[in-house]
């Protein structure tokens, strides 16, 4: 989850919205799930606080979902010679 990151790397959510120029009920909503920030957000985010973009990416990964489970093994590539 997002909010482990922050409590991993030391860091609150003003210092996220500071960084961003939003407000914070937007850094909560990606706290609680209830919404993703956008590519940009991710990239300012992993440039500021010197966080990988894949575990900013990963952390709002929805683990174990039903979506994920269904398309697993169901997702084939075809190439043209």
């Amino acid at each position: 989850m997002f909010k482990n990151i922050l409590k991993q790397n030391n860091i609150k959510q003003c210092d996220i919205a500071d960084i961003l120029k939003c407000g914070q009920p937007l850094i909560s909503k990606w706290c609680n799930g209830k919404s993703e920030p956008s590519l940009n957000a991710v990239i300012k985010m992993s440039q500021a606080f010197d966080i990988p973009i894949e575990e900013i990416v990963m952390a709002f990964k929805k683990e174990d979902s039903a979506y994920d489970s269904a398309l697993e093994g169901q997702i084939k590539f075809s190439y043209i010679d």
